[in-house]
């Protein structure tokens, strides 16, 4: 037999599960083999180790302490799964927020007007003049263009 075939037999050996054949091939083989003497030194020392455990007995509550922390574990399970559930929906909702974000930007950089780059040469000067000199006259104009009317100068009169 192959170490590996005498190895699966080591629990049975130890559990006195073995045929008197089966019993003798392996001692003969732990006997021969340095490792599968080794492993089964091994196994018996964890065994004897095992076999002299002193035992705990849980407490009166145990069971249903147990019961408990297992269901408040499910709670706080579903909590977590609910918010990878709406992972995806928290995906679509930051794409279209970044997505809004950056047309925004790309149109208020395009629609706004950059004041810096304006060259505002002589006859725009002259222009805006005209303009000035046109408001002032329309604006002396007004005073006086309401005399035509009468009443408006002697009401300013009386007052």
């Amino acid at each position: 037999m192959r170490c590996e075939e005498i190895r699966e037999l080591f629990h049975e050996y130890t559990a006195r599960g073995l045929d008197q054949d089966q019993k003798l091939w392996v001692e003969s083989h732990v006997r021969d083999c340095e490792d599968c003497g080794l492993f089964f030194r091994e196994s018996n020392e964890l065994w004897n180790i095992l076999d002299n455990w002193d035992r705990v007995e849980p407490g009166e509550d145990f069971v249903a302490g147990f019961w408990k922390r297992v269901s408040e574990e499910d709670v706080k399970k579903n909590k977590i799964l609910d918010f990878f559930r709406n992972l995806k929906l928290n995906w679509a909702l930051g794409a279209a927020l970044a997505v809004i974000m950056v047309v925004s930007v790309i149109t208020l950089n395009v629609f706004h007007s950059d004041r810096a780059n304006v060259v505002f040469t002589e006859n725009d000067e002259a222009d805006e003049e005209l303009l000035i000199k046109l408001d002032k006259a329309i604006s002396r104009e007004t005073a006086t263009a309401l005399d035509i009317y009468g009443p408006w100068k002697q009401f300013d009169k009386n007052n």
